[in-house]
């Protein structure tokens, strides 16, 4: 997995399955800043021991030339000081070189040969093969076992050996000549003593390099088992990331106190988490609803296809939501792994379904029951007729007639409306703007003295002939418009129509100011029969509902934040 960001806890690793290449070059340049910071921390673990160390050897050679009272001016407690010097300054380099991101193995060879070259100039001014500093050369080799494994090992007992030789062998012949103020002079010292210091040295130096390469491969060794294992984690860390990445439900993890760890890219679509998050938030600033359905739940407890509803974006989503605990390898519990999906297309599904059944069976006892009540009618209204024709009928038997031959009429439109409704037409599509057919029915709108108050905006975007039945759709749009009139007249007198098209939609909203429709029947305004008015058939929305099913689209009601409400209708284009 890489690095966690402070801002945003979602996978960043691209799936393995679309981009395969660039996952390989993320897990790549993973190992290999792995690599570079272990050796940066063993090159700085170096510095820190040579910096202790050689601060004794200064500390334990003033101390000994105090007691002493040596002159501190002679060559070579200069030569040694500035030895000491030295490998400070060039520790504080490889300090400074670490810092400007230099390339470590390069500086790491270059520190060991440093180690070498000073171990041989402390060698030679502090009494050649006689030297008690002679242990710096065994410590360069574990050194360099530690730094650069069995490679470096070898490398430094070679270096270290040849080394020690060659000071020894040409300080005790003179070639390299002695500092002044040597306590011990190589060349005063016996073949005899010379023989065996430069023998138990060298058996030193190569017992110490054996150890060293040993203890080097065992490390290289073990590093390379590591770099596999670290490589596998991250195909199994990266494989995991990319599953919860492409999952279609969210899932957020939180540890025991409910601070949320982790989450994935459906989680934050679903609550609409923003982006700048804060890092290891509490749950509650995420989804209050999430942390009131965890209040009751204990940790440790699992919590099996709950529902849950949350407000989003003025809306309500319906989420199925599953808990269970979160547990290491251990199986101690960590914390929670919450699981939701958005079921709110299911349950709007499952309302349609309930409700074109519901639909159906009305529809078939209304044709019924229309087709029984239009052959009486019809027998009424002859009747009727016949009786008004008498020469001996007088006014108020007229009049009453008349009401009775309205009223006929009434129920017949009545009949033949729900008999358009149960026993639809086949569509009869052809090339229409709807934005023209919008117009007329304004301009039929606007001769009703009822509505002559009304303020109508309308405005269409981007139009374009579409395949439509004509005559259905002005039908449905004609109830739609209406009705949202017939509500503003209640309210602020105000209707905006608005329609636009895409690529694949035509979208059209119709919106008043009236008082809106009660949130307890809002699912019931498409019924039949069914009506918030006092004269209304509740056949004008079940109509123009059918209607927009019929040409493949969708007709939604909702009532708006401020007042009123509005209608949406998207209808598929080239149907």
């Amino acid at each position: 997995m890489s690095s966690p960001n402070r801002k945003r806890l979602s996978s960043e690793v691209p799936p393995l399955s679309s981009n395969t290449k660039q996952s390989k070059e993320l897990t790549s340049k993973l190992n290999s800043d792995e690599k570079s910071n272990a050796l940066s921390r063993r090159l700085g673990a170096l510095m820190f021991f040579r910096i202790v160390l050689i601060t004794i050897v200064l500390g334990a050679t003033t101390f000994v030339y105090w007691l002493e009272d040596a002159d501190l001016g002679r060559a070579n407690a200069k030569f040694l000081y500035g030895i000491i010097a030295l490998t400070y300054f060039l520790t504080l380099l490889y300090a400074l070189a670490i810092r400007l991101n230099a390339n470590l193995k390069p500086l790491a060879w270059f520190q060991l040969a440093g180690d070498i070259v000073m171990a041989t100039l402390l060698l030679h001014v502090t009494g050649g093969p006689q030297s008690a500093y002679s242990f710096f050369f065994p410590l360069s080799i574990i050194s360099a076992a530690v730094i650069l494994y069995r490679k470096g090992a070898i490398y430094a007992c070679v270096a270290t050996g040849v080394a020690f030789s060659l000071t020894v062998v040409l300080g005790w012949k003179g070639i390299i000549p002695p500092i002044d103020g040597q306590p011990i002079l190589p060349t005063e010292i016996s073949t005899v003593e010379f023989g065996r210091s430069l023998s138990l040295n060298l058996a030193a130096i190569v017992g110490m390099g054996a150890l060293a390469i040993n203890l080097g491969t065992q490390l290289d060794q073990t590093s390379v088992a590591v770099e596999a294992q670290k490589s596998v984690a991250a195909d199994i860390m990266t494989l995991h990331r990319d599953i919860v990445h492409s999952l279609a439900s969210g899932v957020i993890t939180t540890d025991r106190k409910g601070r949320v760890s982790s989450y994935n890219e459906a989680a934050k679509d679903i609550l609409g988490i923003p982006p700048d998050v804060e890092f290891r938030p509490p749950l509650h600033k995420i989804s209050k609803e999430l942390e009131t359905s965890i209040e009751n739940l204990k940790l440790g407890e699992t919590l099996r296809r709950g529902e849950l509803t949350i407000p989003y974006k003025g809306e309500n989503k319906v989420l199925g939501i599953s808990i269970t605990p979160l547990v290491d390898h251990k199986l101690e519990i960590l914390g929670r792994i919450i699981n939701f999906q958005d079921l709110s297309d299911m349950k709007r599904m499952e309302d349609h379904m309930q409700r074109s059944e519901r639909l159906a069976v009305i529809g078939g006892l209304a044709a019924g029951v229309a087709h029984e009540i239009r052959n009486p009618l019809a027998s009424i209204s002859g009747s009727i007729e016949l009786l008004g024709s008498l020469p001996d009928v007088d006014d108020e038997n007229k009049a009453l007639m008349n009401i009775v031959t309205r009223e006929i009429d009434r129920l017949n439109v009545l009949i033949t409306e729900l008999l358009d409704y149960t026993n639809p037409k086949a569509l009869q599509k052809s090339e229409i703007k709807v934005g023209l057919l919008i117009q007329d029915i304004l301009s039929v709108i606007a001769q009703d003295e009822n509505l002559n108050e009304i303020h109508i905006h309308f405005q269409f975007e981007n139009e374009t002939p579409e395949n439509y039945d004509k005559e259905k759709l002005q039908q449905a749009l004609w109830n739609l418009i209406k009705n949202a009139a017939e509500a503003a007249s209640e309210g602020g007198k105000t209707v905006s129509i608005k329609g636009s098209q895409t690529e694949e939609w035509t979208h059209i909203e119709i919106a008043d100011t009236g008082p809106g429709i009660p949130e307890d029947k809002i699912s019931r305004i498409f019924d039949p029969f069914f009506t918030t008015k006092a004269k209304g058939t509740g056949l004008g929305l079940a109509t123009a509902h059918g209607i927009i099913l019929e040409h493949g689209g969708t007709l939604v009601a909702k009532n708006m934040l401020g007042q009123g409400a509005a209608f949406f209708i998207q209808l598929p284009k080239k149907a």
